[in-house]
C-alpha cells in the first residue's frame, strides 16, 4: 500500500532545493551583471566551465553512491553531505557584495553550489527509486518530488511580488516588482533556516528503501559502458532524453529573451509566472491518475508531443496589443503538460534500472541516475548554446527594442520551431520504450525470487 507520509518526507527537501537551484539557471546571472558590474563574458566563461565540471562529477557521485548504499545511512549520507556543500556555496552565491567580489568569485560560488546540488540530486533520485519497486508507486513518489520542485520554483519566481506588496501594500505596484539582490538575500534567509530541518526530517523518519541486489562486484567504467550498450531500454530512454533536452534547453534559455525583448512583455513576466506556474501543481494529481490507468510510456509520449505543439504556438505570437493574452494562454497550456515530463523520466528510469539489475545481478541505480543527471545538464547546456548561436546567426540582439524580420525569424526558430521538432522526435522514442506495467511486474517477481534464493542460501551457509 502506498505510504503518503513517506513520500512527503522524502520529497520535502526538494522544495528548498528548488529555491536555491531555480535562480541559478538564469536570473542570478542578470543580477550579477546589472547590480554588481560583472561582465557578460566573465559570466559566460564561468557558467561554461562550471557546467563542464558539474557534468563530469555526476558519474563519479553515482558510482560512489552505489558502492556505499549498504553502509549505515546509505543514500542519506550523500544527501546530507551534498546539502552542507550546497548551503556553503549558496551563501556566497546569494550574498554578493562589492567588497566581497573578486575575479573568479562567481565561478567559485557557482561551482560549489552546483557540486552540492549534484551530490544531493543523484542520491535523492536513487533513494526515491528504492523507496518502492512497484510500477505505479514509483510514479506517485516522483509526483510528490515534482510537486515540491514546482512549488519551490514558484515561490522564488513570485518572491519579488511578495516583497513589493509587503513594502507598499499596493496591489498596483506589483507590476513594478523585479528580481534583484534583495530577492536573493531573502531567498537565502528562508533556505538557511528551514532547509536543514527538512533534511533532518527526511533522513530521520523516511526509510532507506529497498535494495534489489547486493553488488556482486565492483564495476569498472569499461564494464559499465558495456552494460549500457547492451541495455536496449536504456538506449531508447537516453535517445529520448537527448532529443527532448536539447530542444528544452534551447526553449528555456531563450524563453525570457523572447518574452522580454521580442514580445516586449518583460514587466509582465512576474505576473505571468505567478498566474501560470501554479497550474503545474494543479495538474500533478490529474497526470498521476492517468499514469495509473495507462502505460507510463504512452503518457510520456502525450506530454512531450503536446509540449512540442505548444512550442510551435509560442513561435507564432507576434509583438502587439494581443501578445500578452496570447502568451498568457499558451504559456498556461504548456504548464498543464509539464508534470508529465518531470515525473515520468525518473520513474521510468527506475524500471530500466530494475531491468538492468535482473540482467547483470548488479544494482547500479545511482549510476543510472547519474547518467540521467549528466545527460540533463550537458545536453540542456548544449541546447542553450545552440539556441543562442542560432538566434544570433539571424541577427537577434536582446538589447534592441525592435527587431528585423530576420531577427524575429531567428528567435522564433531557436525558441519554438526547432525545439518542437526535437520534441516530436523524443515523443517517437517514448513510443518505443518496451517496459510496460506487465513486463515490469515479471521483472520484479524474478528479482524477488532471486533475492529469496540468495537469502535461503546464506541461511543454509
Amino acid at each position: 500500500m502506498f505510504d503518503r507520509k513517506r513520500a512527503v518526507l522524502y520529497a520535502l527537501p526538494i522544495f528548498f532545493l528548488a529555491i536555491m537551484v531555480g535562480p541559478a539557471g538564469s536570473i542570478i546571472q542578470g543580477i550579477y551583471t546589472r547590480e554588481f558590474g560583472v561582465s557578460l563574458s566573465a559570466i559566460a566563461t564561468a557558467i561554461t566551465l562550471c557546467k563542464i565540471l558539474d557534468a563530469l562529477t555526476d558519474p563519479v557521485v553515482g558510482m560512489l553512491s552505489d558502492r556505499t548504499r549498504h553502509w549505515p545511512g546509505g543514500r542519506k549520507f550523500w544527501v546530507v553531505l551534498g546539502s552542507v556543500i550546497l548551503l556553503i556555496g549558496a551563501y556566497f552565491l546569494f550574498n554578493p557584495t562589492q567588497e566581497r567580489l573578486f575575479d573568479g568569485y562567481f565561478f567559485v560560488a557557482y561551482f560549489v553550489t552546483l557540486l552540492g546540488w549534484t551530490v544531493v540530486e543523484v542520491s535523492h533520485l536513487s533513494w526515491g527509486a528504492e523507496l518502492s519497486r512497484d510500477y505505479d508507486d514509483r510514479s506517485r513518489i516522483f509526483s510528490y518530488r515534482t510537486g515540491f520542485l514546482f512549488a519551490g520554483t514558484l515561490l522564488f519566481l513570485v518572491l519579488p511580488l511578495i516583497i513589493e506588496l509587503h513594502k507598499t501594500g499596493n496591489v498596483h505596484s506589483l507590476l513594478l516588482a523585479e528580481y534583484n539582490g534583495e530577492t536573493l538575500r531573502i531567498a537565502f534567509m528562508l533556505i538557511a533556516f528551514v532547509f536543514p530541518l527538512t533534511i533532518f526530517l527526511a533522513t530521520r523518519f523516511c526509510p532507506q528503501g529497498e535494495v534489489a541486489e547486493q553488488a556482486a562486484k565492483r564495476v569498472s567504467p569499461r564494464e559499465l559502458m558495456r552494460t549500457l550498450r547492451a541495455n536496449r531500454p536504456l538506449r531508447i530512454f537516453s535517445a529520448m532524453v537527448v532529443l527532448f533536452f536539447i530542444g528544452n534547453g534551447m526553449q528555456v534559455a531563450l524563453a525570457y529573451l523572447h518574452l522580454a525583448s521580442y514580445l516586449q512583455l518583460g514587466k509582465q513576466a512576474p505576473f505571468i509566472y505567478a498566474v501560470c506556474l501554479p497550474l503545474n501543481l494543479i495538474m500533478i494529481p490529474v497526470w498521476l491518475k492517468w499514469m495509473g490507468r495507462f502505460e507510463k510510456s504512452h503518457m510520456l509520449l502525450l506530454g512531450i508531443a503536446l509540449s512540442g505543439f505548444f512550442f510551435i504556438l509560442l513561435g507564432f505570437i507576434r509583438p502587439g496589443p494581443n501578445a500578452f493574452i496570447q502568451y498568457l494562454l499558451v504559456f498556461a497550456a504548456l504548464q498543464l503538460v509539464q508534470p508529465a515530463w518531470q515525473i515520468l523520466p525518473p520513474s521510468i528510469l527506475g524500471d530500466v534500472s530494475d531491468y538492468a539489475t535482473l540482467k547483470t545481478s548488479v544494482d547500479q541505480t545511482a549510476t543510472f541516475y547519474a547518467i540521467y543527471a549528466f545527460l540533463y545538464k550537458a545536453i540542456s547546456g548544449l541546447g542553450a548554446a545552440f539556441g543562442f548561436a542560432l538566434a544570433s546567426a539571424f541577427g537577434f540582439d536582446p538589447a534592441n527594442n525592435t527587431h528585423s524580420a530576420s531577427a524575429a525569424f531567428g528567435i522564433c526558430m531557436a525558441m519554438a520551431f526547432v525545439p518542437a521538432c526535437l520534441a516530436f522526435g523524443a515523443a517517437w522514442c517514448a513510443s518505443r520504450l518496451p517496459l510496460s506495467r506487465a513486463r515490469h511486474g515479471v521483472i520484479r517477481k524474478r528479482l524477488e525470487r532471486r533475492a529469496q534464493r540468495r537469502a535461503a542460501a546464506l541461511g543454509v551457509g
